[in-house]
């Protein structure tokens, strides 16, 4: 790759497309041939979640909204860090532990609930999800404690 990068610099432009990767490391599979990406294609734009919400979290904060931000997370694909609508709607309703209201640096506030299943930060003004993570063993183990 360093060789390609300085004929590039040189003027040869026409040399990276030569050092590109034209097969996949499938067994059995002849080079420049295609079978499809290796990786998953990227979905714009189909959401699996309303673009309104209702509901009330457990300290009386009204949800409105989720931002793009927990739309993209809710559609990942990968398996390991999955959240769905219900684990966050849970998480907001029966949180295992609620946390102080913070203020970062740009002035938006946000507060973060732990459930069981996923981790949600709302935004106390406006009523948004900004952010949702799942809840990892350590986190739920800390706070299990002192829900039960």
């Amino acid at each position: 790759m360093r060789i390609s990068r300085r004929l590039v610099r040189l003027g040869f432009e026409w040399v990276t497309q030569y050092f590109e990767l034209k097969h996949h490391g499938i067994k059995g599979q002849k080079r420049g041939v295609r079978h499809g990406p290796p990786y998953p294609i990227k979905r714009d734009g189909i959401y699996r979640i309303p673009k309104t919400v209702n509901f009330v979290s457990s300290n009386g904060i009204h949800i409105t909204s989720f931002s793009k931000h927990v739309a993209d997370r809710i559609n990942e694909d990968r398996p390991d860090r999955k959240v769905t609508t219900s684990d966050i709607v849970d998480s907001i309703r029966n949180p295992l532990f609620i946390g102080n209201i913070r203020v970062d640096d740009n002035g938006k506030k946000s507060q973060r609930f732990v459930g069981k299943k996923a981790t949600s930060n709302v935004n106390p003004d406006t009523g948004t999800v900004t952010t949702v993570w799942m809840t990892g063993k350590r986190y739920l183990k800390k706070y299990a404690k002192k829900g039960l």
